[in-house]
């Protein structure tokens, strides 16, 4: 009675096993979301998280050609006035990317103290697919005191039903200095910024 229980249990959890297989094959293998397309950012639809973040530009348009596993953003912004293009690259199959970073765009994450030194000029990330959100690793690398901290950004891309809106969700995780060091970092609110861009037809 005991070995035929047995059995039947380890048969079904090959089952299990076997089913849990097959779902994560075919979710691999599932078409992911083209982000392709011309994209303008919808400020009444966005949200900064906390009151003390601005909007650091007039306005701001994406230009996206994706072609998987590559994803290649242009970045148009008006700011004061004058007209600004950023290119950025992305790979979903995780290989790493790295990107320049313009100093204004990391004006709303949180910040160290006033002593610190940022340096934006170089960021390295990892990019790959959960589910159909297209999920980005950053890292922001500034000296305090003589050491280097690093701090994570994290940008959730996600395309609507419909096709027609983009949402980027940025989540910021505030660096944590060594039990050596004697820096002091101010996180202040991290509260997530979300981004939402209509397609222009």
């Amino acid at each position: 009675m005991v070995k035929k229980f047995l059995v039947c249990l380890l048969m079904l959890a090959c089952v299990s096993l076997c089913a849990a297989q097959e779902a994560k094959k075919n979710s691999a293998s599932a078409p992911r979301p083209d982000l392709s397309g011309t994209w303008v950012f919808d400020a009444g639809k966005s949200k900064f998280g906390n009151s003390s973040a601005k909007l650091m530009y007039d306005s701001l348009t994406l230009i996206i050609a994706h072609h998987e596993p590559k994803v290649e953003i242009t970045r148009k912004l008006v700011l004061k006035g004058q007209e600004r293009t950023e290119q950025l690259t992305y790979y979903s199959d995780g290989r790493g990317e790295k990107n320049t970073l313009p100093e204004h765009q990391i004006t709303t994450q949180p910040k160290p103290s006033k002593s610190a030194r940022m340096n934006p000029e170089v960021v390295e990330s990892q990019t790959a697919w959960n589910g159909r959100k297209l999920v980005t690793r950053s890292f922001h690398k500034f000296s305090e005191h003589g050491e280097t901290l690093e701090a994570e950004t994290i940008d959730k891309w996600e395309l609507s039903p419909d096709g027609n809106t983009l949402t980027q969700v940025t989540s910021f995780r505030p660096p944590r200095p060594s039990v050596f060091s004697r820096a002091i970092v101010v996180a202040g609110d991290v509260s997530d910024i979300k981004k939402v861009y209509k397609r222009v037809p």
